[in-house]
């Protein structure tokens, strides 16, 4: 019998849009920053008899094709998070470094203008004393945001929404499958952030070569939208969401000690940015990471600090733009997972 609290979200890579697959890989998810919906979309005919009262009649609403959504957040872990990345990416390799150490390397590069299409599958637990669980599995899933954020004080947390195709009540809930070892969140005393410099981006198995770290900031926010064309409405079904002209910044937090940001705000620089979070989880070679990096970024938005007795703080906006050569951003996981 579940508990109060067995709320269970798992997801499988699907290799036939909207075919479901059988969930692989269990996530410890946020129950309180997730939901999930259908929308039926209904079409109401417009024929009405006489005598009718002006209500419109039941018999000539009909249901064709309906469509999913919901959002996801969770806590960023040391593992098992490849299957959940790559489906905002679409290009993720698992690359043996030494030992049983491994790198996940994910970029904003894709081939064809689809996302990995994915099952998703919720298992919910009645309020009431059964233990009932009940399963709703969600097929042809695409991520269409990504929202990834630590503040100074927190443990980083990454938001997903996306579209389904889909969804079945009478699928089997898949048995809980987490990876086993340590699964601790990054939190914000890992985090290393730099800002402008020299950048080497990272490789399959090397990570990215940055800058000086700075030192103050308080939070970073990044957001991704794929912009995906949801309503690819055909006769008799919906066809794959295609990703057009994505969108991307990253929000830093700083403590005001210069106008260096300033300054390249005024003359438009393009800076590198990157976040760095080194966990105490001791790997056959190093420790688990994850890093974010932005190679071309141009600073769009600030407001001046509003002179205070507490410390001066401001924010800036920086717009991430695809370099002349290389991806507009990279993700770099250093996991003990094997695969993604």
């Amino acid at each position: 019998m579940a508990g109060p609290l067995d709320h269970q979200y798992n997801l499988g890579l699907e290799s036939v849009y909207g075919t479901g697959v059988t969930p692989t890989r269990t996530y410890e998810w946020d129950i309180s920053n997730s939901k999930h919906q259908w929308d039926p979309k209904p079409i109401q005919g417009s024929g009405m008899q006489v005598g009718d009262g002006a209500f419109e009649r039941a018999d000539r609403m009909v249901i064709v094709i309906g469509q999913g959504s919901g959002t996801v957040g969770l806590d960023v872990q040391t593992k098992g998070m490849g299957l959940l990345i790559n489906g905002l990416c679409d290009t993720g390799v698992a690359t043996l470094v030494g030992g049983t150490t491994y790198q996940h390397l994910f970029t904003s590069a894709m081939t064809d203008g689809l996302l990995p299409s994915q099952t998703h599958q919720y298992g919910v637990v009645r309020s009431d004393a059964s233990g009932t669980v009940d399963v709703y599995t969600y097929l042809g899933v695409t991520f269409g945001k990504l929202e990834m954020k630590c503040d100074a004080g927190g443990v980083m947390t990454m938001t997903t929404d996306w579209d389904a195709k889909a969804r079945t009540e009478g699928t089997a809930l898949a048995t809980a499958s987490y990876p086993a070892g340590l699964l601790a969140p990054f939190h914000y005393g890992q985090i290393a952030c730099t800002i402008g410099g020299s950048l080497t981006v990272p490789t399959t198995t090397a990570l990215a070569v940055t800058g000086t770290v700075v030192s103050d900031v308080k939070s970073f926010d990044w957001n991704l939208d794929n912009k995906i064309d949801d309503a690819r409405w055909v006769f008799g079904s919906r066809n794959q969401p295609r990703v057009a002209k994505r969108t991307s910044t990253v929000k830093l937090s700083t403590e005001y000690n210069a106008i260096t940001y300033d300054s390249a705000l005024s003359a438009n620089t393009t800076l590198p940015v990157t976040i760095t979070a080194t966990s105490d989880q001791a790997l056959s070679t190093g420790f688990a990471t994850i890093q974010l990096v932005f190679p071309a970024c141009k600073i769009t938005s600030t407001d001046r600090p509003n002179p205070s007795a507490d410390t001066p703080t401001i924010d800036y906006e920086f717009s991430i733009k695809k370099p002349t050569s290389g991806a507009a951003f990279y993700i770099v996981t250093r996991t003990s997972d094997a695969a993604l």
